[in-house]
């Protein structure tokens, strides 16, 4: 059995109503139920008041009912008589996901609505493999659909190409084989015929109307057409001249069939009723009134409240607010050499307004005072760097110029190592550079707050970029492109810019963040986990999939993997390089080109390697395989280590022995070393470790009291081997060398011509605790200073190990016991 339910809504002179088809387990009667009240707009053609309804249908057969009830009127007094007509989507069924085999339960059992055109399809999802919150699956329909994807629990997650998803559950325990079902499908419009000639159809007077009320017309009309939008409008009302006056409840029939392969359960549509003015023998409807759409980055600016918004777009000689209020900003004038409408080149979609770098700018005609905390946003490309300094010491580019503030790019004048920068100019002649590269010729959203102090924070893809807190002056002047001003250079920007909005008000860093993502047809939230020997990606589709074909994925920089479907959110590298640091890339593609990028760094390496990545640490060289300097594996951020350089006797590349595998650096005990150009300086909390071999103890004491070789020198702190002075009965011991010419020796005697793992952590207020093979052995309490030295296998120049080395890793923590036992485990 089915059943449609009809649900109506009216916006002015259009009804929207909310239609369903639903197949209940037998048969019943028609079932009409609900009501839904609407205001009525006076003085003009309406259609408003709907009452939702049900029609039953067996399987493969037919059932009359009713179509929502609805109040229709002409209250413009004219008597030219009305049009009333009805159009309809498809039919969509959307289940419920259901476990299979005791399955555990999902977050959720709702889906997204079903996108396809199948009258029946069962998908069925099976889990292939779990790592952490992270879960793969393939799929399958009775249609012929499959795949593969992976989702985050907690996340809803694409289920191939027609709009499903499936959010597992953070509290649940998934397996291999886990499955789950759902059941979709559609009907087309032309299921629903109208049935007017039924007595139950009715045409009443409301609010005492006595003119001639209007009459049925295609009384058995089928509607065509649908899919997601609206088929063609069927008329099914007609008022001629003089009659139709006044306000009438209508309450029309119609009879569904609906064939055996759809589901037995609720499918959903949308109907539309418009009305027009006549003639009274017109077959169609005059006018129509869309249902009024917007893009996510829109309802977001309008939602945080923008006074101006200026999509830079579609306008012709003036850019519109499309903002409102009482603090709105005025609309904006387009002057000089721009192109209005350019296209948004892949970065974001839409269209653009392009700035031809020498005289193009928008600006208000009417400024609005600036004062107090706002914010100003939007998307800006670089097509080419300014080369025109004019009266300013560098050349500079405006993106947005608001009161005497503007932010853009500045060629020179930087701040280190920027040579070309994100720069605010205040005051008409002052300027705020940074040290942040902008790129050029790729789409960035560019978000300034400031404070009505001076203080303005910059932000970059939805990213805190730069903050500067000079004095900044308000001011009268809105401009885009330009900073327009009398007796200052205008900076012109070469490049595009799109999506402009002012906020009177500082936004928040999550809001900022929002918008850019809403904004941007770019992937988010890219995650690589290292599954040897593969290497699994996934990513989470843009808000907005709207003209995306699929996906770019490359690696290093090189593109590995071209993706079909904007809802494709996951890719396994079958040959990732191994024992470095990956650099993973996905990008959007469209019609038009490919989107601002998403990256993520994952180390791809052995049980150790990973080990040592997943503990956080901040530098790790292999000191195996490079050239003149060790490279730092570890994932890069703001406290990661340089890589390190070598220096005097080393043999990089030897093989150390079977118990470590890989390679090594040699070291000859007289000037071999490995240490930083730039050192990191070293405070608080951290751990280093790594593989050593002594291969002869040390000799010469030079002005120690005794010979020592350094394994590990850190901030003035170092680990080794002490030849002479040890405590207990042992002549040889690791020891602990600290503000470069003071020791602490311990009773533990490291093994000669053997591969060891050496692990010393170190607390801030100076106790360092030594570990070989993973077990404590040692430790000491004696206050230990900081510093800047980063270097292996000798301190200040000194003190030099003759052995070897290999596998070290730095971590700005202390690392536990248990975790350092691991990292020996992994490694031996």
């Amino acid at each position: 059995m089915k059943r449609i339910l009809f649900a109506g809504t009216g916006v002015a002179s259009l009804l929207v109503g909310m239609l369903a088809l639903t197949v209940p387990p037998a048969y019943a009667a028609p079932n009409i139920a609900g009501s839904q009240t609407l205001a009525v707009q006076a003085g003009t053609l309406f259609v408003s008041n709907t009452t939702p309804a049900t029609i039953t249908a067996p399987v493969d057969g037919s059932g009359s009912g009713a179509l929502p009830s609805a109040r229709w009127g002409d209250l413009t007094g004219s008597g030219a008589g009305w049009q009333g007509s009805i159009a309809a989507t498809n039919f969509v069924y959307t289940g419920n996901w259901t476990p299979l085999n005791s399955a555990p339960a999902l977050l959720s059992d709702t889906s997204a609505n079903y996108t396809g055109t199948a009258d029946g399809d069962t998908y069925t999802v099976q889990v292939t493999g779990v790592s952490g919150s992270t879960i793969d699956f393939s799929y399958t329909s009775t249609n012929g659909a499959s795949g593969t994807g992976s989702g985050t629990a907690g996340t809803a997650t694409s289920v191939g190409t027609h709009g499903l998803t499936i959010t597992f559950a953070s509290s649940s325990t998934y397996s291999s084989g886990n499955s789950y079902q759902i059941q979709v499908g559609t009907q087309n419009p032309s299921a629903l015929i109208l049935n007017n000639s039924s007595s139950s159809a009715t045409i009443s007077p409301y609010n005492s109307s006595t003119s001639t009320p209007p009459t049925f017309v295609n009384s058995t009309a089928t509607l065509t057409g649908g899919g997601t939008t609206y088929g063609t409008a069927v008329p099914y009302l007609s008022a001629n001249p003089n009659t139709g006056m006044g306000e009438y409840t209508v309450s029309p029939q119609a009879t569904v069939t609906t064939d055996l392969n759809s589901w037995a359960a609720t499918y959903t549509s949308n109907i539309q009723y418009t009305i027009a003015s006549g003639p009274a023998t017109a077959t169609t409807s005059t006018t129509t009134a869309p249902v009024a759409t917007s893009s996510a980055y829109q309802q977001s600016v309008l939602a945080d409240n923008a006074v101006g918004y200026w999509p830079l777009g579609g306008d012709s000689g003036t850019a519109s607010n499309l903002a409102t209020g009482t603090a709105a900003q005025p609309a904006l004038t387009y002057s000089g050499g721009l192109s209005v409408g350019a296209p948004a080149t892949g970065a974001l979609g839409g269209s653009s307004t392009v700035f031809n770098g020498t005289t193009g700018y928008v600006s208000a005609t009417s400024p609005y005072s600036v004062s107090g905390n706002y914010t100003v946003a939007g998307w800006v490309k670089v097509n080419a760097l300014p080369t025109s300094a004019g009266s300013d010491p560098y050349p500079f580019s405006t993106f947005f110029y608001y009161g005497y503030s503007g932010v853009g790019i500045r060629n020179g004048g930087c701040l280190s190592p920027a040579t070309e920068c994100l720069a605010v100019a205040y005051d008409g002649v002052s300027w705020q550079p940074t040290s942040y590269v902008l790129p050029v010729g790729s789409w960035m959203f560019i978000a300034m707050t400031m404070t009505s102090s001076g203080t303005a924070e910059i932000y970059v893809n939805g990213n805190p970029a730069a903050s500067v807190s000079s004095t900044i002056d308000s001011g009268t002047l809105v401009s885009l492109g330009s900073s327009v001003s009398a007796g200052i250079n205008q900076r012109f920007l070469n490049g595009s810019e799109a999506q402009v909005a002012y906020f009177n008000d500082m936004l928040s860093a999550t809001q900022i963040e929002t918008l850019y993502e809403d904004g941007s047809p770019s992937p988010t939230n890219l995650t690589a986990t290292v599954a040897l020997p593969n290497v699994d990606l996934s990513w989470n589709a843009p808000p907005n999939t709207t003209g995306i074909t699929g996906y770019t994925v490359s690696r290093n920089g090189v593109q590995i993997a071209t993706l079909s479907g904007a809802t494709t959110t996951s890719y396994v590298d079958t040959s990732p390089p191994a024992n470095t640091a990956v650099t993973y890339t996905v990008a959007t593609t469209t019609s038009t080109g490919s989107s601002l990028p998403v990256s993520t760094t994952v180390f791809v390496g052995n049980a150790y390697g990973q080990a040592v990545v997943t503990d956080g640490a901040v530098g790790y060289w292999q000191l195996g395989g490079d050239s003149g300097t060790a490279t730092n594996l570890a994932a890069t951020g703001s406290m990661t280590q340089p890589s390190l350089t070598y220096s005097g006797g080393v043999s990089i590349g030897s093989a150390p022995n079977s118990t470590l595998g890989g390679s090594s650096s040699v070291f000859n005990g007289t000037s071999g070393y490995a240490s930083a150009t730039s050192p990191y300086s070293v405070g608080g909390n951290y751990t280093v470790a790594g593989w050593v071999k002594v291969n002869a103890l040390p000799t010469s004491a030079g002005a120690d009291p005794y010979p020592f070789s350094t394994f590990f020198y850190y901030g003035d702190v170092g680990v080794g081997i002490r030849n002479g002075g040890c405590s207990g009965s042992v002549t040889e011991c690791l020891t602990v060398i600290y503000d470069g010419v003071s020791w602490d020796p311990t009773s533990y005697a490291p093994p000669i011509g053997s591969w060891m793992f050496v692990a010393m952590t170190m607390t801030s207020s100076g106790g360092a605790e030594l570990y070989v093979n993973g077990t404590q052995v040692a430790a000491v309490s004696s206050g230990i200073n900081s510093g800047t030295a980063t270097s292996i296998a000798s301190s200040q120049g000194a003190r030099y190990l003759n052995g070897a080395e290999a596998q070290v890793a730095y971590f700005n923590s202390v690392l536990s016991a248990s975790q350092i036992s691991d990292l020996y485990t992994a490694g031996s």
